[in-house]
């Protein structure tokens, strides 16, 4: 926030009317998307936004397991898991850079669980 200060001080002085609502308009932007950052930041480093994805990769991984051993679902219920996999997913995703880190994680639990299984 400090940088923003700065950039008002450089970019809002000494400018006719036009450009000042111009360069206030840009930092305006810029300011809501460093707010919307450090509250995904927050969001992402609380105890129960950890725990949410940490139970959203375990559902996957279950859900995983139980489609490669169950030969006798309908095609509804393994309609039904997919829908859920893709739920737990998108939440896996939210405010992840790196989705091939996560699929990655997700193949190895799925992988250490059938080994379990069998």
């Amino acid at each position: 926030m400090e940088n923003l200060h700065k950039l008002k001080e450089i970019y809002l002085n000494d400018v006719d009317t036009e450009l000042y609502e111009e360069n206030l308009e840009q930092i305006t932007e810029w300011e809501k998307k460093l707010i919307e950052s450090e509250n995904m930041l927050s969001w992402l480093a609380h105890d129960t936004t950890i725990e949410i994805k940490k139970k959203a990769k375990e559902s996957f991984v279950s859900m995983a397991v139980t489609l490669s051993v169950n030969r006798e679902l309908t095609e509804a219920q393994r309609l039904s898991i997919y829908a859920k996999q893709d739920g737990c997913l998108w939440i896996l995703s939210l405010g992840e850079s790196n989705s091939d880190e996560i699929i990655q994680g997700i193949n190895r639990d799925i992988n250490i669980a059938l080994q379990n299984n069998v």
